[in-house]
């Protein structure tokens, strides 16, 4: 009260220029994700930069963020494909280091990557193929991968839908399940005729079929969802009805593990986890053969729903009531590090409403193998600029430039007296006692160490996501690096002069550690005594050839093929052998090559 009212006082408050902007919500798109930001402040025109970081602290990408006068909220737009979007841990502003400008993501985050089990109805026409109503139903909410089980394991997706029509029961598909993955099917006949072990619940023999001309009873429709259920709270429509259905052995099991029934209790929509995965069967076909769930808005809500279970890949199907322990933790610059001791756990139920404070600090926090983010800032909209009242506002003025012209030429003098020095002493027209040489060392070298060396410069890589780098595999032997190294300098520089495709740089790549996803090209000089590859470099190569990577393998033996018999080149026989290199084929005449051309 006091202060309030002393006009004496001063209050130093930021000026528009450097006043707080604070994070908000970050809602995906269908080809990134948009940001939403709000400034206290707005007396004037504000653009910076938001930039996206993976938990190494590499940067993913940036996106400017546009205020204009009068402006209080703001969108930072960012084009991302699901690879990278999958990535993300951290959002900050790159002009404002403050823990209310920085966002952290947990195991919620990201569009799930969903993988699509190809079937014998591949190539079917559009609304004659399950896939169609699947794709329909899930892309809203969803980036989908097609293809058979290889393929989609090579990409690592999150969630794998399976029809009756692709119906696998492949020991590397129950691997994908007991690992963490989320499995989706559904019945169809080949489920009705035979049975596998990947059902959630056990089922009768044959199919029950609703409203034929055989049959004794009418086509049933959904019951309300139980509490338990996962579709709770969805709104039925008594028009979607079932006309056949798979029917689950009755029993306590069954019951424990039912997530949706109709009208008569038989279930149609059961689960059950399966190792650290779960597997989800609806009782009816992907399509609109065995009931109208397809052709309803109803059947994009109950995959949107299910969809969260398998956001991570590492989360569990099951909550727990287990407390979140502290992890790491926001410093008020927004720093991103170990929690300190007097951090206290949070009980689960009270999590979404636990307010900050010194034992709660923002950051990430751990439930089990689970992972939940506290933010600073919840509601930025309900943040105000702080009123100076009767107190006399000043403004935070900026820092002017200040001139290291003295310092350099003082430093400049030095080092030309200290060679005049060693030059006289070098000479013998100059002589010191040992005790002098050994005060003038000691001069020198605290000189020397008073001058701070930059001990956060990033790697080069770090930076790759932002623009276009030709890579190449590093060999390990000198000479074939450099080689590789300059010709596709020499690429670069001719594709920056005669095309639009301007490449950045070149980069050199460790296959068993660095990330591959940043470079769209890649060249390999393959040696002849190439080693096995690592079951981590086999993973990575086989997923960056799976979403569209380019690799070129170079032999280095054209030359000597007549001399070498024509042989199997040994290196690439080698490493054949633990990636999916499709088979080789003469393109058809309206391929896209025939119509590229060379640069001669």
């Amino acid at each position: 009260n006091e202060l309030q009212h002393s006009k004496s006082q001063k209050i130093y408050l930021p000026s528009s220029e450097f006043s707080p902007i604070l994070a908000g919500l970050s809602v995906e798109t269908a080809n990134g994700f948009r940001s939403q930001w709000h400034r206290l402040n707005t007396g004037s025109l504000r653009n910076v930069t938001v930039g996206a970081y993976n938990p190494q602290g590499r940067i993913i990408g940036r996106a400017a963020l546009n205020f204009a006068p009068g402006q209080r909220d703001a969108e930072a737009n960012f084009d991302l494909p699901a690879e990278l979007r999958r990535q993300i841990s951290l959002l900050k502003i790159e002009e404002q280091s403050s823990a209310g400008s920085t966002v952290l993501f947990d195991d919620s985050w990201g569009r799930p990557l969903v993988g699509l089990l190809a079937g014998s109805d591949a190539n079917a026409q559009p609304l004659l193929s399950e896939w169609h109503f699947i794709e329909k139903a899930l892309n809203p909410n969803a980036d989908i991968y097609k293809g058979d089980l290889d393929q989609l394991l090579a990409v690592s997706p999150s969630i794998i839908i399976m029809s009756d029509r692709a119906r696998n029961d492949s020991p590397e598909l129950v691997t994908f399940v007991e690992e963490g993955g989320l499995l989706i099917r559904f019945a169809g006949p080949k489920l009705a005729k035979r049975k596998d072990a990947l059902i959630p619940v056990a089922l009768r023999e044959g199919d029950r079929d609703l409203g034929g001309a055989l049959a004794w009873e009418d086509p049933q429709s959904f019951d309300a969802f139980p509490k338990e259920s996962p579709f709770f709270g969805l709104n039925i429509d008594e028009n979607i009805t079932v006309k056949k259905q798979l029917m689950a052995q009755p029993g306590n099991d069954t019951d424990i593990h039912t997530w949706a029934r109709l009208k008569d209790g038989s279930p149609v929509i059961t689960s059950a986890p399966r190792g650290l995965g779960r597997i989800v069967l609806f009782h009816v076909t992907a399509g609109p053969e065995w009931s109208e769930l397809p052709l309803s808005g109803l059947y994009v809500h109950m995959l949107k729903r299910i969809l969260p279970l398998a956001r991570s890949s590492t989360a569990p199907s099951q909550s727990t009531d287990a407390a979140w322990v502290a992890e790491n933790t926001l410093d008020g610059f927004g720093v991103l590090g170990p929690a300190p001791p007097n951090a206290l756990s949070i009980e689960n139920e009270t999590f979404d409403k636990t307010a900050l404070s010194v034992n709660h600090l923002p950051g990430l926090y751990r439930q089990g193998i689970r992972r939940k983010a506290l933010n600073t800032v919840k509601d930025p909209s309900r943040y105000t600029q702080l009123k100076a009242g009767n107190l006399q506002p000043i403004s935070y003025e900026a820092r002017k430039p200040k001139s290291l012209m003295g310092f350099l030429l003082a430093f400049a003098a030095l080092l030309i007296a200290a060679d005049v020095i060693f030059a006289l002493i070098a000479s013998g027209r100059l002589r010191f006692s040992p005790r002098m040489i050994t005060h003038s060392i000691v001069v020198l070298c605290v000189l020397g160490l008073s001058f701070p060396s930059d001990s956060h410069a990033q790697s080069p890589k770090n930076n790759d996501a932002l623009d276009l780098h030709l890579a190449y595999v590093i060999t390990g032997n000198p000479q074939i690096d450099r080689m590789s190294k300059a010709g596709l300098e020499g690429l670069a520089t001719e594709l920056t002069r005669r095309t639009t495709i301007e490449p950045k740089g070149v980069r050199g790549i460790d296959i068993n550690t660095d990330d591959l996803d940043f470079y769209p090209f890649l060249y390999w000089p393959v040696p002849r005594d190439m080693k096995p590859l690592s079951d981590a470099a086999s993973h990575s190569l086989n997923a960056y050839m799976a979403s569209g990577g380019t690799i070129v393998f170079d032999t280095q033996d054209q030359d000597r093929q007549k001399l070498l018999g024509f042989e199997t080149h040994p290196g690439m026989a080698m490493i054949s052998k633990s990636l999916d290199i499709p088979r080789l084929a003469v393109p058809s005449k309206d391929h896209v090559i025939t119509k590229s051309f060379y640069l001669l």
